[in-house]
């Protein structure tokens, strides 16, 4: 079987879950606020679990612990292609309230992807749906893709992506995939790590530069209280 021929196994399992969880939770009872979107992802990562693990082809299935702020995936499950092949496969949720049109959510720091792809593994995935406040819930509504969910690959990602000064892959919310292959992927993302060195260069440059000016000043105001 060819890797497209994979990827539209598992892109399609994910989104039928996803669409028959929202189908039967139009709404949550969630109070939209600063940490909405971490409770959508524990409802959803639950709702997922329960649902797949009765699957045909999947050999295990959970969410990330529960209390803890660092995972490196929302839910993980390893889906058998044959006896011969299984792939371990991390889903990330991304729920924003589409109020936000510029939003650009964290993605998770591309170092955990390098040593997830390092390890052999191809199938790291988010999963992207949007919401609105709807009272003292919040209503799902379409993706700014026009879906309900929009899933897709980490190494499709639009070209426009960011990463940020914590090692955050960042990009807007609503730039459209964009298909290529993971050695691709791998050089593109090679290439972001290596502007975003070099803007951290820059700063420490400047901030090294003023350095002696800043501290001088300091010891100077240090001194004009001393004399007083």
């Amino acid at each position: 079987m060819e890797w497209h021929q994979k990827e539209e196994i598992i892109l399609s399992f994910i989104k039928t879950i996803f669409e028959e969880i929202i189908a039967e939770n139009p709404t949550l009872p969630i109070r939209v606020g600063a940490r909405g979107g971490a409770e959508i992802s524990d409802i959803l990562e639950d709702k997922f679990v329960q649902k797949a693990e009765n699957k045909e082809n999947i050999f295990k299935v959970g969410g990330a612990p529960k209390g803890q702020t660092k995972n490196p995936y929302d839910i993980y499950f390893v889906y058998e292609f044959s006896s011969l092949e299984q792939q371990l496969v991390w889903i990330d949720i991304k729920a924003t309230n589409l109020f936000y049109k510029d939003s650009n959510p964290d993605m998770g720091t591309y170092k955990k992807f390098i040593k997830f792809f390092g390890s052999g593994n191809y199938f790291a995935i988010y999963c992207q749906l949007a919401y609105l406040p709807k009272g003292e819930e919040l209503q799902f509504v379409q993706t700014p893709q026009d879906e309900i969910v929009t899933v897709f690959l980490l190494k499709d990602i639009h070209h426009s992506f960011r990463i940020q000064p914590n090692n955050q892959i960042q990009v807007n919310y609503a730039a459209p995939s964009e298909p290529r292959s993971l050695r691709e992927f791998i050089d593109l993302l090679k290439s972001k790590v290596q502007e975003s060195l070099e803007r951290k260069k820059k700063i420490i440059e400047r901030e090294m530069k003023n350095l002696d000016n800043e501290f001088e000043s300091i010891k100077q105001t240090v001194q004009n209280t001393l004399s007083r």
